[in-house]
């Protein structure tokens, strides 16, 4: 294609072949550009429009017979498909869209929480290192994974990733039994919890406690640094590994509970819609709002469900999003406990509690736990001594200066 005629456009002029070989010549003289398509047709000349009067000035003068038969141009290309070119257009900003917020996180994913909801590490991530709605790029995740971990003291290991448009936040509790064997980064093992070792089996790496030593939250178990010595134990070579083994630590677990004497039974009756919302970025606008709609006469009690539904592919999150706020009408009823009935509860809620510790791999090695009646409730405290894997990974971050290797957690 050439440009340059495509710009300025040109018409198809026909006539005989000598008549149009003498308007070449006439028209080179005048210096007006003229070509013909001679592999085709050599009865058709070609000029470009902004020349076409003077053409005809020429043809009348010298009473040439030809006629201009065709115009083209890019603005006729254009006019004719304009509709294709509006799609096409709408096509590319689009994309573009797509691009650009392809640039920045729009969904938290929030995984293993125990003891802490995903409403609670959402709020310390919000308010100590905001991420929704931030440029992936200038995200840390070692600074996330830190901040996450010196907010919530019951957490222990932190691990985030970035993928897609998508935040992922995997997290482990004190009391879980550490069992991701994913990780080929160097790393050194440290203790989840302060307790005593009670054994411990090195695999890979270099141990640095022993049976019956007291260590701290974040102290290190096994060195991911292997020393290599010569014959007379000097250290010719050091190799960074991600240590491996199994350290079993004893600790005294806190356990409370209360049982009110006062139940409050709720059984729902209605639900209905309460409202509607649309979240674009990091803003939200309601789209619909029932205040009471005549349901919630007479002092009726209610629980209100939201849910989010977002709109993405895989994990390539868009910042649009629908919020639904459903309220459950409910019914209660009150009635008082018994003494052997709040006592069975709290013996209950040991046995569940203890069983959930076993789950995870906890090992119970005394209860001691006292059940006391007070004047509106039942108290149930005191600790339980466990033994349970307490070593997880830190990341080696290798960052060597002289002899000394700088780390953080993962």
């Amino acid at each position: 294609m050439d440009m340059r005629r495509e710009i300025r456009g040109y018409v198809k002029i026909d006539g005989d072949e000598r008549t149009l070989l003498r308007l070449m010549n006439i028209c080179g003289h005048k210096g007006i550009k003229t070509w013909s398509d001679e592999k085709h047709d050599k009865e058709t000349l070609y000029i470009y429009c902004d020349e076409t009067e003077k053409v005809r000035e020429i043809a009348r003068n010298c009473m040439f017979d030809i006629e201009i038969t065709e115009q083209k141009s890019l603005r006729q290309k254009f006019m004719k498909n304009r509709r294709r070119l509006s799609v096409l257009l709408g096509i590319v900003l689009f994309a573009v869209y797509i691009y650009i917020e392809s640039l920045y996180v729009w969904r938290i994913d929030i995984s293993g929480c125990g003891n802490y909801t995903e409403e609670e590490v959402l709020n310390v991530i919000e308010k100590n290192y905001p991420c929704y709605g931030r440029r992936k790029k200038t995200i840390d995740t070692a600074v996330l994974q830190g901040t996450i971990s010196d907010n919530l003291e019951e957490v222990c290991w932190v691990s985030c990733s970035i993928s897609g448009t998508k935040l992922t936040v995997r997290l482990s509790e004190s009391v879980d039994v550490f069992t991701d064997d994913t990780l080929d980064t160097p790393c050194d093992i440290v203790s989840s919890v302060n307790c005593t070792v009670y054994s411990i089996v090195t695999s890979m790496g270099t141990p640095v406690v022993s049976v019956g030593d007291e260590v701290k939250k974040g102290d290190t178990l096994i060195l991911g640094t292997v020393n290599i010595c010569n014959d007379e134990s000097e250290i010719v070579d050091t190799r960074y590994v991600s240590a491996q083994g199994e350290i079993i630590g004893q600790y005294s677990m806190p356990y409370h509970d209360e049982v009110e004497a006062r139940h409050y039974k709720k059984k729902v009756s209605d639900t209905f819609v309460g409202s509607i919302s649309l979240r674009v970025g990091k803003k939200i606008m309601s789209v619909y709002d029932r205040k009471d709609g005549g349901r919630l006469e007479g002092q009726q009690e209610y629980d209100t469900e939201s849910s989010e539904h977002w709109l993405h592919i895989g994990d390539f999150y868009l910042p649009f999003a629908i919020q639904i706020s459903r309220n459950h009408v409910c019914n209660i009823e009150g009635r008082e406990y018994s003494e052997d009935e709040m006592k069975a509860l709290a013996e209950q809620h040991i046995a569940t509690y203890i069983g959930e510790l076993q789950e995870k791999g906890v090992q119970i090695v005394q209860k001691n736990v006292i059940i006391t009646n007070k004047s509106d409730k039942l108290v149930a405290d005191g600790n339980m001594i466990v033994r349970m894997s307490v070593g997880f990974p830190r990341t080696l971050r290798n960052v060597v200066s002289g002899n000394n290797i700088e780390t953080e957690a993962d």
